[in-house]
């Protein structure tokens, strides 16, 4: 939380420390917040390293336009910068039954649908693995091609998310901001297309977080495999 003028009253710095820790302590239950100061992104950046968490999940305010350009996102920022999942929610949280996994065939994108499916797995929710067709494809050979994917998930995988292969008309992102909003959680890949290109536009979870409000699981590209163990997901109690 960025509020500068309390660092300029006296004492202003353990005040507003007092009344974020009860704020926390009344919406959260938890007995303990670690504040941290810094700029923000480098902050969280270097707890996620120091605990080395599983997960970030941080909120955003859907900036766009001039605002985004000018200030830029936090949330934004971590999806492009982050070494582990980041999860992005924009409301109050809800229950998960369905889960949208993007996929654009290639590794990085095989690699969100592990993920994607071992969260599905694990959270009871359906399972719908989603391509948004461009010019050139088929529905019938990408549906075809969808459902190959499908079929290397472990059996118990399956049986858990109930999985189903969606084909749309339309390229990324636009496909995806179409169809998400009949999803609980979108899980794709936070892979980087290239510098320019991301500075110009963002990269693909980027320019999808900007404009819905579903909530959003970004997985690195370089995530560790040990992150995507299925079978680790699947045999936990559920």
């Amino acid at each position: 939380i960025e509020i500068p003028g309390a660092l300029r009253v006296p004492n202003g710095a353990a005040a507003l420390e007092r009344n974020l820790r009860e704020e926390f302590r009344k919406s959260s239950g938890a007995s303990d917040l670690e504040i941290v100061e810094g700029e923000p992104l480098i902050a969280l950046l270097r707890v996620a390293k120091t605990w080395e968490a599983d997960l970030v999940v941080v909120g955003t305010h859907g900036r766009s336009g001039v605002s985004l350009l000018l200030l830029g996102s936090v949330a934004e920022a971590l999806l492009r910068e982050s070494p582990v999942p980041v999860l992005v929610v924009r409301e109050a949280p809800r229950p998960i039954r369905s889960v949208l996994a993007p996929m654009n065939f290639t590794s990085y994108s095989g690699q969100a649908f592990l993920y994607a499916a071992a969260v599905a797995a694990n959270l009871k929710a359906r399972l719908t693995l989603h391509h948004g067709a461009g010019a050139g494809e088929t529905f019938a050979e990408t549906r075809e091609r969808l459902e190959g994917e499908l079929e290397r998930l472990p059996k118990d995988i399956r049986e858990a998310c109930s999985p189903r292969a969606v084909v749309s008309q339309g390229d990324e992102p636009d496909a995806i901001a179409r169809v998400c909003g009949g999803y609980d959680l979108v899980v794709l890949s936070g892979h980087r297309k290239g510098f320019l290109r991301d500075l110009m536009a963002g990269t693909t979870a980027q320019q999808v977080v900007r404009g819905v409000k579903t909530p959003l699981l970004a997985v690195p590209a370089e995530v560790e495999q040990g992150r995507l163990e299925l079978s680790r997901w699947a045999s936990a109690e559920r």
